[in-house]
């Protein structure tokens, strides 16, 4: 089984630890789900090579390149900035207090920026599972691959289906967790449709 030393690094011969401090932001404190992306890119190097000289912070714990490998970048003890402002998880299942529903219904026909940034702030107020995991309770995990437009990514390769299938499982022992915790990036904030899709685990 895989595991994790006293300061968030995997101990295993299938993770190659390359940690990057330029992507990593303050304690981690709390797991409760990991959030699965691609990264729009063709290499793992070219991302790796990004992630260093990054002046924006974005990036994720573990990336997947397509011949499988996986890299560890940042400590599971610590935030990866990785997924952007979210939806409200009560408001797509409409069990919203009725106040909220109603000025996140305003904000919607008026104004998208507000509402986008607005219902992401006061999302954050609430804890997961009440809302989608974020930034502060989540753990990033990219696959190396392109979009192809707007809709749609290219398919992970075989060794990175085996790949994610291996480093989610062994994350979800490891950390906890329940299979109803891990996420794709565009199920809880504006992605993509088709980053992740068809990503197995």
């Amino acid at each position: 089984m895989l595991s994790i030393d006293k300061d968030g690094v995997v101990h295993d011969a299938s993770v190659k630890v390359d940690l990057i401090p330029a992507i990593s932001h303050g304690p981690l404190t709390v797991i409760g789900a990991l959030v699965v992306h691609q990264t729009d890119s063709k290499t793992a190097a070219s991302t790796l090579a990004e992630y260093k000289r990054t002046t924006r912070g974005t990036g994720a714990h573990f990336l997947i390149d397509k011949d499988g490998t996986i890299y560890q970048t940042v400590s599971v003890k610590q935030k990866c900035w990785h997924v952007g402002p979210i939806y409200s998880r009560c408001y797509q299942r409409h069990p919203c207090v009725a106040k909220q529903e109603q000025q996140y219904r305003i904000w919607e026909k008026t104004d998208r920026r507000a509402f986008i940034h607005s219902v992401d702030h006061i999302e954050e107020g609430k804890k997961y599972p009440d809302r989608y995991p974020d930034n502060s309770d989540s753990i990033g995990i990219e696959i190396v691959g392109k979009a192809i437009d707007e809709n749609n990514y290219e398919q992970p390769t075989t060794d990175q289906q085996i790949a994610i299938k291996w480093l989610v499982g062994e994350l979800l022992v490891a950390l906890k967790l329940q299979r109803t915790d891990v996420y794709r990036h565009p199920q809880l904030s504006r992605k993509n449709a088709g980053e992740a899709r068809d990503a197995n685990w």
